[in-house]
């Protein structure tokens, strides 16, 4: 059979599907996903924050502990608490309970001698400066350079080392700072009243003596003061109060930045607090370098903005940054303060807490028994 028909040689192809296009993000969506991505980490910001704080207030909690537990042992090595600040020495309470954080070589490396006789009765005998010194002095400074981290609350924004100021005699180049200050007092608000000078008399003695209320009171054997001594020897027996009722030590924060006043007077805060020793402390001047006081109102530091700084003159300003750096403060969200207790355990204190309660748990000698605050 003949089939009719021709064959082209053309082969059939398959139509083939169409590429399906995908179409672009417009400017506009683009830019609500960015918007949307915004307000997410705007919402998770807020809560990763409220954790790292949390995670650096039990830090500074677990530090409070150690030290006061440190304090407690040295108690019951020594039958009393550790002097707070021993002038002529220049040593604070720091110093003395080295050995029971484990610090024994460096605590075997310091001299804690009385150095006010040998500097003509100007207290700086050269006690805590010139590091490159093979004698006690130069090991003393090198003591004060080393970072103990048991002394620093993580919310502390503050280097490890810090120049301790510009004036000859009494400056350190690479200090370490500490977040920590010992209760001399619940009834002070200055820590000139803390020690007795010559030409006050007996008065003068018996007013620093009253004034020395805290379970870290500072002592005085140095003879530029005079030949009066105040010597620190508290006892737990000696709290009338309850070592759970009284504070032992608390958070102060660190500021040696410069404030120039609308007269033109560029004071410094001169609010700074360091760990083991001090040359101002040695002349008998600055016991806030270790010490503090809670009859001031607590977290002054942070009610004074310069704001309200600015208009107060040069001597005012004096007054008040003396007044912030013997008062205890933090950096701690939400303005609260953590403090030790006598009885080794860490209670937090609000900035709303009633002045008179306040300046009675620093006082370990007043008979006020406070359990709520």
């Amino acid at each position: 059979m003949h089939c009719s028909g021709s064959f082209t040689g053309h082969s059939i192809e398959a139509p083939r599907p169409q590429a399906s296009k995908r179409k672009a993000f417009t400017l506009v969506e683009l830019l609500v996903v960015i918007a949307v991505i915004g307000i997410l980490i705007a919402m998770l910001l807020p809560a990763v924050q409220q954790v790292r704080e949390a995670a650096r207030r039990i830090t500074c909690t677990n530090n409070l502990r150690q030290l006061s537990m440190a304090v407690t042992n040295y108690h019951s090595s020594h039958f009393k608490f550790p002097p707070g600040s021993v002038i002529g020495q220049g040593a604070g309470w720091s110093a003395f309970i080295l050995d029971q954080l484990d610090q024994g070589n460096i605590a075997q490396s310091i001299d804690l001698t009385d150095k006010s006789k040998a500097a003509n009765g100007s207290g700086n005998g050269g006690h805590w400066l010139d590091r490159n010194n093979p004698s006690s002095e130069g090991l003393n400074e090198q003591a004060c350079e080393q970072a103990l981290s048991v002394f620093r609350c993580g919310s502390d924004p503050v280097s490890d080392h810090i120049s301790s100021g510009n004036s000859p005699g009494v400056t350190i180049e690479a200090r370490s700072p500490s977040s920590y200050m010992g209760v001399a007092t619940g009834t002070q608000k200055t820590s000139s009243m803390l020690y007795a000078k010559p030409s006050g008399g007996s008065v003068r003695r018996e007013v620093a003596k009253l004034s020395r209320n805290g379970l870290l009171s500072p002592t005085q054997p140095a003879a530029y003061y005079g030949t009066s001594r105040l010597p620190t020897k508290v006892r737990q027996s000696d709290v009338k109060d309850g070592l759970s009722n009284t504070v032992l030590i608390g958070e102060g924060v660190f500021d040696t930045s410069r404030l120039v006043n609308e007269s033109g007077d560029d004071v410094n805060r001169g609010v700074d607090h360091w760990i083991i020793g001090s040359p101002e402390n040695d002349f008998g001047q600055d016991m806030s370098e270790f010490l503090g006081s809670t009859a001031i109102e607590i977290n002054m530091y942070h009610q004074w903005s310069n704001a309200r700084l600015k208009p107060l003159s040069e001597s005012t300003l004096r007054k008040r940054f003396s007044q912030m750096a013997f008062g205890f403060a933090s950096w701690h969200a939400e303005n609260l303060v953590n403090f030790a207790m006598g009885d080794g355990s860490v209670r937090v204190v609000e900035s709303k807490i009633d002045p008179q309660v306040y300046s009675n748990l620093g006082n370990f000698r007043d008979g006020q028994l406070i359990e709520d605050f």
